[in-house]
C-alpha cells in the first residue's frame, strides 16, 4: 500500500492524529505516486485513519469519494478516529484471546503428560492446600485407596477416618 502516514507533504492534509484527509486527489499537492495509486482505483477523495496497537501503526482505515472530489467534514473526521479505536480494542481482544486459547491447548497437553507420568509411576500423588486444609488428589488415588478422586477424602480429618486402625501410627 504506497499510500502511507507521512507521506503527503506538510500543507494541513494531515492532522495532529495521524489522520490524512485528502479532499482532492487531482489538486497537485500530492506525490505522484500517491496519485496514481488512487487514480488506479478511481479514488477522488479519502480519508484515512491509523489504526494502533500498543503505539505502533497496525493499518488504516479509510473512507474514500470515487465520484467526485468533496470537502470531509470533521465530523467524518471524528467518526473515523472513534472506529479506529474501536477497531483497535477488538483487534486486541482477539489477539488476546487466540494467546490465551494457545496457552490453553499447551496446559491441556502439559497435564496429559503429566497424568501418563503420574499414572505410570504408581505412587499418589496429591497437593494440600494449608489455607483452605482441602485435599486436591492427583495420580494414583484410585490405584492405591480404592476412590475416584471426586469420591477421596477432601481434607486430612476425612482421610485419618478411613485408615484401618492397624495402620495408623
Amino acid at each position: 500500500f504506497p499510500v502511507t502516514i507521512g507521506l503527503l507533504n506538510d500543507d494541513g492534509a494531515e492532522s495532529a492524529n495521524g489522520q490524512v484527509i485528502v479532499d482532492d486527489i487531482d489538486s497537485g499537492a500530492y506525490p505522484q505516486e500517491q496519485i496514481a495509486f488512487f487514480n488506479r482505483y478511481q479514488v477522488k477523495a479519502s480519508l484515512m485513519t491509523p489504526i494502533r496497537l500498543d503505539g505502533k501503526l497496525w493499518g488504516l482505515l479509510a473512507a474514500q469519494q470515487c465520484q467526485s472530489s468533496r470537502q470531509w467534514y470533521h465530523e467524518e473526521a471524528e467518526l473515523l478516529s472513534a472506529l479506529a479505536v474501536q477497531l483497535s480494542i477488538g483487534i486486541r481482544q482477539s489477539i488476546a484471546y487466540t494467546e490465551m486459547e494457545q496457552q490453553v491447548t499447551e496446559s491441556r497437553l502439559w497435564r496429559k503428560r503429566y497424568e501418563a507420568a503420574a499414572s505410570s509411576s504408581g505412587q499418589l500423588i496429591y497437593e494440600y492446600n494449608h489455607r483452605t486444609e482441602k485435599i486436591i488428589w492427583g495420580a494414583g488415588v484410585h490405584e492405591t485407596l480404592g476412590y475416584k478422586p471426586e469420591d477421596a477424602p477432601s481434607n486430612f480429618q476425612s482421610y485419618w477416618h478411613i485408615i484401618h486402625p492397624d495402620d495408623l501410627p
